[in-house]
């Protein structure tokens, strides 16, 4: 496996990773189709974690700058945040959908 991991993983998983961070950060931002877009982010960094960091023995914080799994991390659980609250008062899915 190469160092982004995406040696042996079928060109379409790869094609929805780039619509999940690229789409769905988008949509987060906006706060338009949040619980799905949420659930893409989600599965990118489960995705992130377990196929690259992990088995690459990357540690939580590398002291030297090289890669860790701290920002995944932080990533998932903003995202199961998200996930779980839904969106907010001001996002376009309340003003579209009337929902919060």
């Amino acid at each position: 496996m190469n160092a982004m991991g995406g040696e042996g993983v079928p060109s379409f998983i790869q094609a929805l990773a780039a619509l999940a961070e690229f789409g769905g950060g988008i949509a987060l931002v906006l706060g338009l189709f949040t619980p799905l877009a949420a659930l893409g982010i989600v599965c990118q960094m489960l995705g992130a974690l377990f196929m690259v960091h992990f088995p690459m023995g990357h540690p939580f914080v590398a002291a030297t700058g090289g890669p860790s799994y701290e920002l995944p991390l932080v990533y998932l659980a903003l995202a199961i945040l998200l996930l779980v609250l839904g969106p907010g008062r001001w996002s376009l899915d309340a003003l579209l959908f009337g929902r919060t």
